[in-house]
């Protein structure tokens, strides 16, 4: 952390993991400790970046002429879960009567074990979850109307020093929407390739149909980018090299 100039809160998480699998907000060495001694795998340390996350999915075609742009297929607005406090009901009850929360209850009956029976103040909020990953209690939003040309220009200048960068999805944290949209103060906090999905079909707003329909775009655009590729002399993972790597990520994960 001296080598990185970094001060707590750490985020702690294994290098090979999906769905917030492991991962852990830690506020102080003992709480880091503890985490690093239960892991056995390859790990990542990194900044805990405060402010509101949004997952934005970026795609551009490899035959697309220089200096032209590509676009945002999605972009998922993240809201932590909470509850509110009427001054008379437990934290735990809380929990049970929210639509959203209770059916997450044993997890967060596990991360507030110590505060399930507190009565929570009238009109205090308490969060939840603090990790954006929708199995972990983050609410996924529809974030469409966020995308802008200033966003998007912003998106060019992380990506255009990456050759064969064409298709993924960032997850990124800034101030407020405002910035967001101005495409000012990005943090990213990672990013998902080939295998991450335009998570704004997890809006509870969203028909099942919706979400295969744009799952099928999405696919389609990848192959699409795969087939321009391959045009272009690149060769395919070969059918042994592909069930070895299926295999490794299933033990990994």
């Amino acid at each position: 952390m001296a080598d990185w100039g970094l001060d707590s809160p750490v985020v702690l998480k294994p290098d090979k993991g999906q769905h917030g699998q492991g991962v852990a907000i830690c506020r102080d060495f003992e709480a880091a400790r503890a985490w690093l001694k239960q892991i056995s795998r390859n790990y990542i340390m990194m900044a805990y970046l405060p402010g509101q996350e949004f997952g934005l999915f970026y795609y551009r075609f490899p035959n697309d002429s220089k200096g032209s742009k590509g676009k945002i297929f999605s972009i998922n607005r993240k809201k932590f879960i909470a509850v509110t406090g009427d001054g008379r009901r437990t934290l735990e009850e809380l929990i049970l009567k929210a639509e959203r929360a209770v059916c997450l209850a044993p997890m967060f009956f596990k991360n507030f074990e110590s505060e399930l029976l507190n009565v929570v103040p009238e009109g205090e909020s308490v969060q939840l979850g603090e990790v954006g990953t929708h199995s972990l209690g983050s609410l996924f939003l529809d974030g469409s109307d966020l995308i802008t040309p200033e966003l998007l220009d912003a998106v060019e200048e992380i990506v255009k020093d990456f050759q064969g960068f064409n298709f993924g999805r960032f997850d990124i944290k800034v101030p407020s929407e405002e910035d967001f949209k101005a495409g000012k103060n990005l943090m990213i906090v990672e990013l998902n390739g080939l295998t991450s999905e335009a998570t704004h079909i997890y809006d509870p707003r969203n028909s099942i149909v919706y979400a295969w329909q744009t799952l099928i775009k999405q696919w389609s655009l990848a192959f699409e980018i795969a087939d321009q590729n391959c045009q272009k002399g690149h060769k395919s993972m070969s059918f042994t090299a592909f069930i070895r790597h299926c295999c490794q990520a299933a033990r990994s994960g």
